[in-house]
């Protein structure tokens, strides 16, 4: 395969909790596609106080994307994963 070859330890992988680290994946996602597609900071925000969370990967310092995971629980009922 083409492209350049990174090593495991150039990319930091870590959770992200703070409103100026999450705006940061908002403005990555701005800068990937389509404004009316992103997930806003509220909303990120939000998840995370409730239970989710956002995992970033920086390469050289710099966010190079992020996986984002919120927990979705009906009252009265036992968490479960599909």
């Amino acid at each position: 395969m083409g492209g350049s070859h990174l090593d495991a330890l150039d990319v930091e992988i870590r959770e992200l909790r703070t409103i100026e680290e999450l705006r940061q994946c908002v403005e990555l996602q701005f800068a990937t596609w389509d404004q009316s597609d992103a997930t806003p900071a509220n909303q990120l925000i939000i998840s995370v106080k409730a239970g989710g969370h956002v995992l970033a990967a920086y390469l050289e310092g710099r966010l190079v994307s992020f996986a984002y995971a919120f927990p979705a629980v009906q009252p009265g009922q036992e968490p479960w994963i599909a």
